[in-house]
């Protein structure tokens, strides 16, 4: 392989440094991508349960059924609001990963859910969840909707354990996407300039 001479170093660099926002951009966005990638194996995709199949998740995974969640997570879908981004900038790569989708951090995290008061129509007191929760077992015949609407009435309240798919997935691709795609980078840069 013959050697450049320094003329032709300068020049490639020159030609590399008007390309490197490109080669940043394209780096975030192939993080992005791969994130989401893993965002989607810590999730249990099946189809959406009637309400006469709804049921608890004993699973540590969250299960997912329209694909809501998983796709606010993509950069191009339109469920996203441009909140997950690569920018590159000054010389820096901010790489955002978020969905707007208000129960994307209770699923992540877990939460205790308030149910609001209200009266039934004998005026005695109850919650608006736990009259949603009834509604439910009223329709459809199934005893999860009739338990959680007896647990909602008695407490007041829901708790949403944790799922979290988020953290684990920045942590896998920290482990395993990060160091190829930084390998990759490098072996493209040093192919431009070599």
């Amino acid at each position: 392989m013959a050697t450049k001479s320094n003329k032709e170093l300068e020049l490639e660099l020159k030609k590399l440094s008007k390309n490197i926002d490109k080669l940043f951009v394209q780096f975030g966005q192939k993080s992005l991508v791969s994130i989401q990638g893993f965002i989607g194996a810590e999730m249990n995709f099946k189809s959406a349960p009637s309400d006469a199949t709804a049921t608890w998740n004993d699973s540590d995974n969250l299960n997912i059924g329209s694909g809501n969640l998983f796709e606010s997570f993509d950069p191009k879908s339109s469920l996203n609001k441009k909140i997950s981004k690569s920018v590159f900038k000054d010389g820096k790569l901010n790489i955002t990963v978020g969905s707007p989708l208000i129960y994307a951090r209770t699923q992540e995290e877990g939460e205790v859910i308030l149910a609001t008061p209200t009266v039934d129509k004998n005026g005695s007191p109850t919650y608006k969840m736990a009259q949603y929760f009834f509604a439910k077992w009223y329709e459809s015949g199934n005893e999860f909707f009739k338990a959680m609407a007896i647990y909602v009435k008695a407490n007041g309240f829901i708790t949403v354990p944790p799922r979290p798919y988020l953290a684990p997935a920045i942590i896998q691709y920290k482990n395993t996407a990060l160091p190829k795609l930084l390998k990759q980078l490098n072996t493209t840069i040093f192919k431009r300039i070599t």
